[in-house]
């Protein structure tokens, strides 16, 4: 006699496995199999010199105040706003010019950034940013918002961002500004 039972419970488990899968793999960028290790990228993997430049604005570190300073750039269009926010970011891990200081801690790169449905982007760097993170309030302040005020500047259709260390949730950077939560363009203001 045929188990009917058990042939759907089978039939449903099935199922489920493969829409697990499918979100796994496909939709949800839980494994990065491109990219998984500490090398920075280099930009150029992000645009191409074909399409036209637009202006930005990036935050970096201003010697003279220990504030952040804004400094006029520009990047390449893309039709993926992910590729331009990756080009934003790599202006931000390259030196800045003398007027100028770089807060992202060397050695940092970008390990993975990719854009949720409710505009949340979620930026995943090396663990390079927390161990060389040259410590103190300050310093963790000017390198987080450094990222969060040149993202929202230049994106308005980004509704929040998530840091991201080695693909994982941190605390802290270093023990002093919160980046468990998701950043949001009125906490800038």
């Amino acid at each position: 006699m045929i188990d009917y039972k058990k042939i759907f419970k089978f039939i449903l488990l099935l199922i489920i496995i493969i829409i697990i899968i499918y979100f796994l793999f496909f939709k949800i960028k839980i494994f990065n199999f491109k990219n998984n290790g500490k090398t920075t990228q280099n930009v150029t993997e992000f645009y191409s010199p074909d399409k036209p430049a637009r202006d930005i604005v990036v935050y970096y570190g201003d010697p003279e105040t220990d504030k952040l300073k804004s400094y006029s750039t520009k990047i390449y269009l893309d039709d993926h706003i992910i590729n331009e926010v990756k080009q934003v970011l790599e202006r931000l891990l390259g030196n800045p010019t003398q007027d100028y200081t770089r807060v992202i801690p060397e050695g940092t790169a970008i390990r993975e950034v990719y854009i949720d449905s409710n505009s949340i982007l979620y930026i995943d760097l090396s663990e390079e940013f927390m161990i060389n993170n040259k410590g103190g309030t300050t310093f963790e302040y000017l390198s987080v918002y450094s990222i969060i005020k040149s993202i929202f500047f230049n994106f308005k259709q980004i509704r929040g961002i998530k840091l991201l260390i080695n693909g994982t949730e941190q605390d802290t950077v270093s023990g002093h500004l919160s980046i468990i939560d998701i950043f949001r363009p009125e906490d800038i203001e």
